[in-house]
């Protein structure tokens, strides 16, 4: 705990970082603020949104997306900078498709892909550069300080090991670096890593023959220097902490914190031990061959460069129903290229799955060993994987019948028997795609205990649950809907205090009586310029012309009248004296005016104090929680 920095604990940095995801403003950052500390937060706050300087930085198009606070008072010595990267979201917004999770596996499991981290570091640039010259005079050195969460721990990480933009980094459930990821990103490192191990360096793939533990040694030791200041609190349940602690190629740099965020849990690294790292070397491999498909052109590239299909147009056929031709045969000239490329990919997919089936038994029965399927699912689960293959040969065997009956240009058929001929053997396809669907909803059923075990170590991963154990150590609880709840136990009672209720009436509080002083500073600014200012400056006139008169009577002819030309001399104006009596403004007028701002000044005053006396009982919950019990029991 660093108490000079603003966001000084876990729980302040951890439910700053979850409400990145969602309405992060100054007024709940002050409102989260007390709530953790019990006082106020003076400092100036400054929020910039990745999303704000989209276009103008051509940035946020490959899933980015961060945050950046600037906390800012330079009399109480504060200028610091807070750097949040989201983390990984199940779906983008208005996209079905998850480019976050294929970035994790592109981008970290891979290795081939670094737009996020790109985005990331021109965004801090830039920001950086307009807090610098907003700052400029001040006498505080620009602390700079960076959060993630997931993925967006990944993103923040990567950034200081490679470039050090931060003084600290705090990641909470983070998907740590990887040595595959960081050889793709830093030019230098790889080619530390080429001498090291007499790689080619212009040929990238030949990372992943490198011993893990030798590579992850070495990693490791290379940016230990860089990654001294990464402080990571992490779920014992988490995870994506379990996949790097089983998985090839994750490093672990910097200090490590642990909570325990659904008790009484198994942890599924066991599980995940189980898979033979050949298998991954081969998964990595593969997919390393569509690392640049993904980077230029997408996810539907990638689904497409696998398998040779089109999404849309087998969703298309599957809803046709029985052998309608009729309705097939406006798609055949889309559907016969498509069937083509299938035959080419499919099989090499297929041979990658059999390398992983091959070693699936060991995997199974661990799961089997650790009470989360019978012998009976077991053999279920198995027989259907098989039958994944089984369906997949299928999908191999029809295509090629549909490229024999059709040598050359298979989408120029034309021939009624061939075409009647293709068209049955494009749905025997479409009947092994159903098929395989079944066999993944029948598994899906026979491993319910294992994906719940799944499903709440990906609930682990969210920063909620983690935000829950760290309150729970201090006798704090956090509801779903952001409530703060102190308790504590006196007398085998509990006691339970909502501390975010009486926050939240403050700070509504403060702001109304923040709008209605300045509604009366307004009305004090008018009655002056109105009454009062217009009035001292109509007498100023009136003294001016006053002095005008009689310090030159004979601009003032004129008010004697006319007379002949021959008296005009003799009638002359030669003095005035001006016999002047100006009284001031009414007592009465002035004393309804002052009587009013008075009455409204006292209003506010006493609301004001009510709330510094709410606040000051906020402060005093946070002292001891005996003290808190035997206050409310007294």
């Amino acid at each position: 705990m660093n108490i000079n920095e603003v966001l000084f604990t876990d729980e302040l940095r951890a439910r700053i970082m979850d409400l990145e995801y969602d309405s992060l403003s100054e007024e709940e950052i002050k409102k989260i603020y007390m709530e953790e500390t019990g006082s106020d937060l003076r400092a100036q706050i400054k929020i910039y949104h990745s999303a704000d300087y989209m276009e103008e930085l051509n940035i946020g198009h490959n899933g980015f997306d961060g945050t950046i606070i600037h906390f800012y008072d330079d009399a109480a010595g504060i200028n610091q900078v807070y750097s949040i990267s989201r983390g990984s979201e199940k779906t983008e917004d208005e996209n079905w498709r998850p480019e976050d999770w294929m970035y994790n596996l592109f981008g970290i499991f891979v290795g081939q892909n670094d737009k996020q981290y790109e985005d990331a570091q021109i965004f801090e640039q830039k920001i950086t550069e307009i807090i610098l010259r907003k700052t400029n005079s001040s006498e505080s050195n620009l602390l700079k300080i960076a959060l993630g969460h997931s993925l967006g721990g990944n993103t923040v990480q990567v950034l200081q090991l490679v470039d050090r933009l931060f003084d600290k980094v705090y990641v909470i459930n983070d998907a740590p670096p990887s040595t595959y990821q960081l050889g793709y990103i830093d030019e230098q490192f790889y080619r530390a890593l080429s001498n090291e191990f007499g790689i080619n360096a212009r040929n990238y793939s030949e990372i992943y023959s490198i011993d893990p533990s030798s590579l992850k040694k070495f990693t490791e030791k290379y940016y230990k220097d860089a990654g001294e200041n990464i402080i990571h609190l992490v779920a014992d349940e988490d995870l994506l902490y379990a996949v790097s602690q089983s998985i090839r190629g994750f490093i672990e740099i910097g200090e490590y914190k642990f909570v325990d965020s659904i008790p009484n849990m198994k942890n599924i690294t066991p599980l995940l031990e189980k898979i033979p790292d050949e298998d991954i070397q081969a998964v990595q491999a593969y997919l390393a061959l569509y690392g640049n498909v993904y980077n230029s052109k997408g996810f539907d590239a990638v689904i497409y460069e696998m398998t040779g299909a089109n999404a849309g147009l087998v969703k298309y056929v599957m809803e046709l129903k029985g052998l309608d031709y009729v309705k097939l045969l406006p798609k055949i000239d889309e559907l016969l290229p498509m069937v083509e490329e299938m035959s080419v990919r499919v099989p090499e997919l297929l041979e990658k799955l059999k390398i992983v089936h091959r070693n699936l038994e060991p995997i199974i029965e661990e799961i089997v060993n650790l009470g989360y399927l019978t012998n009976k699912e077991k053999e279920i689960v198995l027989k259907e994987i098989k039958g994944v293959i089984h369906d997949l040969e299928e999908i191999v065997t029809y295509t090629d019948r549909i490229m024999n009956s059709a040598p050359g240009f298979v989408s120029k058929v034309t021939n009624p028997f061939i075409l009647s001929l293709t068209i049955r053997n494009v749905f025997k396809i479409v009947d092994s795609v159903s098929s395989l669907k079944n066999r993944f909803s029948v598994t899906k059923d026979n491993l319910s205990k294992i994906i719940d075990l799944f499903e709440k170590s990906a609930n682990a991963h969210s920063i909620f649950y983690v935000v829950k154990a760290l309150g729970k150590a201090n006798g704090i609880e956090y509801t779903t809907s952001g409530d703060l709840i102190m308790y504590t136990k006196q007398n085998d009672q509990v006691i339970k205090v909502n501390i975010s209720l009486p926050v939240r009436i403050y700070q509504k509080g403060q702001s109304i009586y923040d709008e209605k002083e300045y509604v009366l500073n307004k009305m004090k600014q008018r009655y002056n310029i109105v009454y009062l200012d217009d009035y001292e400056q109509r007498k100023k006139i009136l003294i001016l012309k006053i002095g005008e008169m009689e310090g030159s009577p004979f601009l003032f002819q004129d008010i004697l009248g006319r007379f002949t030309y021959d008296t005009q001399y003799y009638y002359l104006l030669k003095k005035i004296n001006v016999h002047e009596d100006i009284p001031p403004l009414s007592y009465n007028f002035k004393g309804a005016f002052e009587s009013m701002f008075s009455y409204y000044e006292q209003e506010i005053n006493r609301g004001r104090e009510l709330l510094y006396k709410l606040k000051f009982s906020i402060e005093c919950l946070f002292d001891k929680d005996e003290e808190i019990a035997n206050k409310i029991i007294n």
